[in-house]
């Protein structure tokens, strides 16, 4: 009897594995636990299989989601595999863009470092650094930022993202790609709050009390307190949320960007802005930056005026103004990017202009 239930087992198994898509609907992470949306001929060997290159685990899989037929679980339902049955190995970040003062466990970063899990990356002023990973996927840290490396792996059997950061102070943005048909994990910690982030664009900011801002871009991300790990609110598109004392705040709309016109003035080195809001605001976050998304930032500026005047950036002739909304909760939107040339360049600015 023993050996016809392993026989069974393992045609299931094996018509399973052919039958399926090789990577499907890895749906990021709970908790401690891994989640996976079933799909079509799908089992729970197969499943243990593919995730944690152990087939002997779909028992302590079955036993922890209560399933009980192993070889007809429903499609579309969650299964949850806790992390520490999935095998990883290293992953190592890539420094796709430095500008500035930017160290690496308080030594100097530099452009050919391979960041790694447990170090400590710190920002100065008018410094900024972008991490890329094997899949695609970004982190941005913004000036005045001190950010650990909590957990930086992949699934050894799909090449899925695991990875933990916690954000102690400053800004930090995440564009979280979907690779082999979904996300495996990907958090930013405070010291109040968590942030699952799933093929999302996000910004989380730290002050020096631990009090934490998240605004959701685009994609889906959730959010809870450090407190209440398991208790999580999802926002949507274009939503932000404040975090304070161990309390989610209410979901709010981000403001719109503001439409920007700007007047160079060579002579003083300065760059004028007339800012029309588009719905009432009263703040606006200015930034330079090297690139239209706005990840190489170079400095920043913050302004209740509609007209302002700034200085011009000293190391380049090509540079973008982003221009950002923030309302009365301290929520920012999406910035609004615009080319400012100011010269043809020279041999000697290109090659400040590469080195930034």
């Amino acid at each position: 009897m023993l050996n016809r239930f392993k026989r069974i087992f393992l045609l299931s198994l094996s018509l399973s594995i052919f039958a399926s898509p090789v990577f499907a609907q890895p749906a990021g992470a709970r908790g401690d636990n891994f989640i996976y949306i079933v799909q079509r001929n799908d089992s729970i060997g197969m499943i243990a299989e593919r995730f944690t290159s152990k087939p002997s685990h779909w028992r302590e899989i079955k036993a922890y989601n209560r399933i009980s037929n192993v070889h007809t679980v429903p499609v579309g339902k969650q299964i949850l595999i806790p992390f520490k049955y999935i095998d990883t190995i290293p992953e190592q970040a890539r420094v796709s863009s430095l500008v500035g003062e930017v160290y690496l466990d308080q030594q100097r970063l530099e452009a050919d470092h391979r960041p790694h899990e447990s170090q400590v990356i710190s920002t100065a002023a008018n410094s900024s650094v972008t991490l890329t990973f094997s899949n695609g996927s970004t982190v941005a840290i913004a000036p005045n930022s001190i950010v650990t490396i909590q957990r930086l792996r992949s699934f050894s059997g799909t090449g899925l993202i695991d990875a933990i950061f916690n954000a102690q102070v400053g800004s930090f943005t995440a564009d979280v790609k979907a690779n082999n048909g979904g996300i495996g994990r990907f958090e930013i910690r405070t010291p109040v709050s968590i942030t699952g982030v799933r093929g999302t664009e996000v910004r989380n900011h730290v002050d020096t009390q631990g009090n934490t801002t998240v605004e959701l871009l685009h994609g889906k991300t959730d959010v809870s307190t450090t407190q209440h790990a398991n208790q999580r609110l999802a926002l949507s598109n274009q939503q932000g949320i404040n975090i304070s004392k161990g309390k989610l705040g209410t979901p709010l709309q981000l403001p719109t960007a503001p439409i920007v016109q700007t007047q160079l003035d060579l002579a003083k080195q300065e760059l004028s802005l007339q800012l029309q809001a588009v719905e009432p605001t009263p703040n606006f976050l200015v930034r330079y930056t090297l690139d239209q998304e706005g990840l190489r930032e170079i400095a920043r500026f913050s302004t209740q005026e509609l007209t302002t005047t700034l200085p011009l950036p000293q190391s380049t002739y090509r540079f973008y103004v982003q221009v950002r909304s923030i309302n009365q909760q301290g929520m920012g939107g999406s910035d609004l990017p615009t080319l400012i040339v100011l010269q043809a360049p020279s041999e000697a600015d290109s090659s400040v202009d590469k080195k930034s």
